[in-house]
C-alpha cells in the first residue's frame, strides 16, 4: 500500500528523541512532517513485539552534572539547554513530566572534576549524610558533588506524550507502525526517500531522520553496506516497592549516580520514590557499564527485553542499593530490562548520511537528559538549518562507520 502524499520530513522512531524532533520540525511553517513509530505494547502484546522503546518508564534522571572534560562539558551543555525548555513544553502541552529534586554525583569525584562549576557544591560523605540521614555514599569515596537546581527526574512516557501532542497540534502526522526499510526513491522524477513499514505501507518523503535507538543496526535503514560504529548494550534496573513509612522517610531524596576512573561493579544510578501507573511507589536502581552485556543481533535485543533479568546483576544491584540507601524494607521487587546504543565517541551521532538521510542516535545511556536539545538539533539539521549545532562543533556529533 502506497501513501501518495509526499512529506518534507519523515522522522523514524517516536521515542524521546524522535518525538522531540517531530515537535521542532513541525514548528516550521509550510513543512509537511510525519513521525513513524510503534505505540508502547500492552502486557499482552509485549512478548510478541519486535521493537521496543527506551521510554517505557516514569523515571529518568536529568542533570547538567556530566564531568569537566570535553565530553562532559558538551553533555552538560546539551543537557542544560534541554532542561531550560522543559517548562515551555509542559506549558504548550498541558502535561507535567519533570520533577526537580536535586542530584548527587559520588564515587571517584576527583577523576571527573578538576574544579567545581558554579551552582554545584563539593560535599563530603559526612555532609551528605547530614543532609539526607538515609544516604551513605562513603563506601564509594570521601566526597560527592551536590546539585540542588537543574537536576531531578522526568517521566519518560509523559515526556513523549507531551512532545507528540504538540507536534500533532502543529500538523505533524503520527503514524503507528514499525519501519523495516528506508531507501532512496529511484523511480520518482522528484527523487526523495521511501520509508516502508512492516505492514507494507510506503511513505514518501524528501528527507528522513532516523531516531531509532538500539534497533538501528537491525533494520534496513541505512544505505546498503553501511553500518554505524555503535554498540547495543544491556541495562537492568530494579524497582523496590515502598511502604508508607519509607515513602514519608525518603520524601526529599535526590537522584544519585556513581562513577569511577576504571570500570567498577559499584557504578550505579538511583532514583527517588516515584509513583508509577499501578499507583504504587517505587525507588529504582540501575547499573553502570561494568556489567553491560553486548547485544549483537535483533533477536538478542528482543529476548533481552522479554526474558528474565540476569540474577547475578540483580544481586549486585541489591547489594549496592542497600549500602547506599539505608533501611529500606521493600514490599516487592520488579526487574526491568532495556537496551542502549553506545558510540565510541561517547557522544550522540547527529549527522547526514546522504543528502536525504540523517541520523540522530546514540544516547550512551544519557538519552533522557539530552533529549530536548538533541531533538532540536536533529530537526534543524534535517530541515536544512546551517547553524543547527549552535556553538558546539559539528565534528563532535559526526557519525562513524565500521565499513566506510
Amino acid at each position: 500500500m502506497s501513501n501518495s502524499r509526499m512529506y518534507d520530513v519523515c522522522i523514524v522512531g517516536a521515542g524521546m528523541w524522535g518525538a522531540t524532533a517531530a515537535r521542532h520540525a513541525s514548528k516550521q511553517t509550510g513543512l509537511k512532517v510525519c513521525v513513524v513509530g510503534p505505540e508502547e505494547p500492552t502486557l499482552q502484546e509485549f512478548a510478541d513485539s519486535e521493537v521496543f522503546g527506551a521510554h517505557y518508564d516514569a523515571g529518568r534522571i536529568y542533570t547538567t552534572v556530566q564531568g569537566s572534560d570535553t565530553i562532559g562539558r558538551i553533555r552538560g551543555l546539551v543537557s542544560q539547554r534541554s532542561i531550560e525548555r522543559f517548562a515551555e513544553v509542559e506549558e504548550l502541552s498541558g502535561i507535567s513530566f519533570h520533577e526537580e529534586c536535586g542530584f548527587i554525583f559520588f564515587g571517584e569525584v576527583d577523576a571527573f572534576y578538576d574544579s567545581i562549576p558554579e551552582g554545584l557544591s563539593l560535599e563530603t560523605a559526612v555532609s551528605i549524610r547530614g543532609r539526607y540521614p538515609y544516604l551513605d555514599t562513603g563506601m564509594d569515596g570521601p566526597t560527592a558533588i551536590f546539585a540542588k537546581r537543574n537536576s531531578g527526574y522526568l517521566n519518560a512516557r509523559k515526556y513523549v506524550q507531551a512532545q507528540l501532542l504538540v507536534a500533532r497540534r502543529q500538523g505533524c502526522d503520527i503514524i503507528n507502525a514499525v519501519v523495516s526499510l528506508v531507501t532512496e526513491d529511484d523511480q520518482s522524477v522528484s527523487g526523495g526517500m521511501q520509508v516502508k513499514t512492516e505492514s507494507g505501507r510506503c511513505i514518501m518523503a524528501r528527507k528522513v531522520l532516523l531516531c531509532t535507538g538500539a534497533f538501528t543496526p537491525f533494520k534496513d535503514l541505512l544505505p546498503p553496506g553501511l553500518q554505524l560504529d555503535a554498540t547495543v548494550t544491556s541495562d537492568i534496573t530494579i524497582r523496590f516497592e515502598l511502604d508508607d513509612e519509607d515513602i514519608k522517610r525518603l520524601h526529599d531524596m535526590p537522584c544519585l549516580t556513581s562513577e569511577f576512573s576504571k570500570p567498577s561493579p559499584r557504578e550505579c544510578y538511583i532514583l527517588p520514590p516515584i509513583r508509577y501507573p499501578d499507583a504504587k511507589v517505587y525507588i529504582k536502581i540501575g547499573h553502570g557499564q561494568f556489567v553491560d552485556t553486548t547485544l549483537d543481533t535483533h533477536e538478542e535485543v528482543r529476548r533481552w527485553y522479554i526474558d528474565e533479568a540476569d540474577a547475578k546483576v540483580v544481586d549486585i544491584l541489591k547489594d549496592i542499593f542497600h549500602s547506599v540507601v539505608q533501611g529500606v524494607k521493600p514490599l516487592s521487587e520488579i526487574y526491568y530490562t532495556c537496551a542502549d546504543l553506545d558510540t565510541p565517541t561517547r557522544l550522540p551521532y547527529c549527522d547526514m548520511v546522504s543528502p536525504g538521510l540523517g541520523v540522530l542516535v546514540g544516547g550512551n545511556s544519557l538519552g533522557a537528559t539530552m533529549a530536548e536539545e538533541m531533538g532540536r538539533m536533529g530537526a534543524d539539521m534535517i530541515t536544512g538549518e546551517a547553524n543547527w549545532n549552535r556553538d558546539i562543533p559539528k565534528e563532535v556529533f559526526k557519525a562513524r562507520y565500521t565499513n566506510k
